[in-house]
């Protein structure tokens, strides 16, 4: 039988590459911020653990068994613990990207009196800011048919710009005292390296049913009537 790395002809030495391996399988499982790299170190670290074990079969020394089991443990564990820690992140920068949409969606249907810097910070330029008389239409317009806004929930959200021109369509739900009505708005996002992202209106919506929706921003409708 020919010789070979596994199966060494007689009176042939063979340097082993279990330890390489399983010293790789340990250091790659010992990554904790990629899944990936967990996955990649346990899977190293069970074709490591068994060369080891063939090796041993064979009357060979114990070269690498132990790093390779504890590469098959730490990739595994570390595996499904950053994929956790991932899915909570996402979870969590989801929430306050909504919070700080509803926030922005707020400040227009409900404008505090005070709230001298909502239009610098809820538009997205002068350009595509309302005046002001049709901003305390639409708002008259909301408390006048569905009495005071509670709050704002997000049903769903789709990306409907590009790449490098970022938009959202955000699907809501309006909850106010007399009636709760769906709608629409539309955020242009702004990305700056260092800093959470900024969200801006472009266009607001409020299904009216038969007495038409109350539109803000994106054309020069009206706001519509009580």
């Amino acid at each position: 039988m020919p010789a070979s790395a596994d199966n060494p002809g007689p009176g042939t030495e063979v340097r082993s590459r279990t330890p390489a391996l399983a010293i790789t399988a340990l250091v790659l499982a010992l990554v904790p911020c990629c899944p990936l790299t967990g996955l990649v170190g346990a899977m190293l670290g069970f074709t490591a653990y068994r060369r080891a074990v063939r090796e041993e079969a064979a009357g060979g020394q114990d070269r690498g068994r132990r790093l390779a089991l504890a590469a098959m443990v730490i990739g595994g564990l570390g595996a499904v613990i950053s994929t956790l820690t991932w899915n909570h992140l996402l979870l969590v920068t989801d929430e306050a990207q909504e919070s700080m949409m509803t926030h922005q969606i707020r400040r227009i249907v409900a404008p505090e009196p005070d709230d001298d810097t909502a239009l610098a910070e809820v538009w997205e330029d002068d350009a595509a800011t309302p005046p002001e008389a049709e901003r305390d239409a639409f708002a008259d317009a909301v408390a006048a048919r569905f009495g005071a806004l509670d709050r704002i929930t997000i049903v769903s959200t789709a990306r409907t710009g590009s790449f490098f021109d970022p938009a959202i369509e955000a699907a809501c739900v309006f909850h106010c005292e007399r009636a709760s009505p769906t709608g629409a708005v539309r955020f242009r996002v702004h990305a700056r390296l260092g800093e959470p992202l900024d969200f801006r209106i472009v266009k607001l919506t409020i299904d009216g049913g038969e007495r038409g929706d109350l539109i803000l921003g994106g054309t020069p409708q009206a706001a519509g009537t009580p």
